[in-house]
């Protein structure tokens, strides 16, 4: 059963869709290789869309009349297969691309479809239950070498199809999206005490009331938010345990802390010219002399 292929295996292979002809269906459609961020649908749907023509255009005048009729059916299914586009997960290999005959879902690979359109779905449990993450050419099962010598497809074909699946990086981002419970207390009193402090300098702003106490109460709070904000900061957005949801929350943080501080850096420049404004007084005097006539003076005291 088991036969010498070209299998490219190892960390090289981690990488690729297939063990055979690695990633250059994507290459071949979009002209770039994939990365880890490539999305996987989109990459086993382009490996077996390419696959199903090189199947459709090799010359197969050697099989025999059964051969060519169960090879045709066999194209028609892959094709119905990835059309439907419901394929398998890797749930148990962190950063290793692997087959995966059926998953936990109870969703099947390519050639597992194949198996159980043609031969049944017990021939597919079994290989599942023996050899789910395994290549096809170690699948070491008499009824699977029976139904490749029959199916009308060679072993190097079969293996040709078999694509491989990525960790689950969406799955592993939403577990680290979770907020920690510290930075959502200190962010939500730093948020509330802002909010509280800047409604207060907007009201003494509007309406002529100027206190320091509590735009400098502001100043504090505010540069304590930006630099929550900074210190929470997640930088790479392309890894793969980037929290989307912690960074929501340090730059809201950073806006909440600059409107504040520069809310209460206005009530203080407004707070210091009005109290420039009490300390200067201008008074206009007129004084009557003896000849009847009136003289104007100006006195303008300015206090320290």
């Amino acid at each position: 059963m088991l036969l010498a292929l070209n299998i490219e295996k190892g960390i090289a292979g981690n990488h690729k869709i297939n063990a055979l002809i690695g990633n250059i269906s994507f290459v071949e459609k979009f002209g770039e290789k994939p990365n880890e961020f490539t999305d996987e649908q989109l990459r086993i749907k382009t490996h077996l869309e390419y696959v199903d023509q090189l199947l459709i255009q090799k010359d197969v005048s050697d099989l025999s009349a059964l051969q060519k009729k169960n090879r045709k059916q066999n194209i028609d299914l892959l094709h119905e297969y990835h059309t439907a586009g419901i394929f398998p997960k890797n749930y148990d290999y962190i950063d290793q691309r692997k087959p995966c005959f059926i998953d936990k879902d109870g969703n099947i690979c390519a050639v597992g479809y194949l198996i159980e359109k043609t031969a049944g779905l017990e021939l597919a449990e079994q290989i599942n239950n023996e050899y789910q993450y395994a290549y096809i050419y170690d699948m070491d099962i008499a009824d699977v070498e029976m139904w490749i010598s029959e199916s009308g497809l060679t072993l190097e074909e079969c293996a040709m199809i078999q694509p491989t699946y990525g960790t689950i990086i969406e799955d592993k981002k939403d577990e680290n999206n979770s907020i920690p419970l510290e930075y959502t207390v200190s962010s939500t009193l730093l948020g509330g005490t802002n909010a509280v402090v800047s409604t207060i300098n907007f009201l003494q702003l509007k309406n002529g009331q100027y206190n320091k106490r509590v735009p400098s109460i502001g100043l504090l709070t505010g540069i304590g938010s930006i630099a929550l904000g900074f210190m929470n900061l997640e930088q790479d957005i392309n890894s793969e345990y980037y929290n989307n949801d912690k960074n929501t929350l340090s730059f809201t943080n950073i806006g909440i802390g600059t409107c504040t501080l520069l809310l209460s850096s206005y009530n203080i420049i407004a707070n210091k010219n009005q109290l420039d404004k009490k300390k200067t007084y201008l008074n206009f005097y007129s004084i009557l002399l003896k000849d009847q006539k009136i003289e104007f003076s100006i006195n303008l005291t300015k206090t320290f």
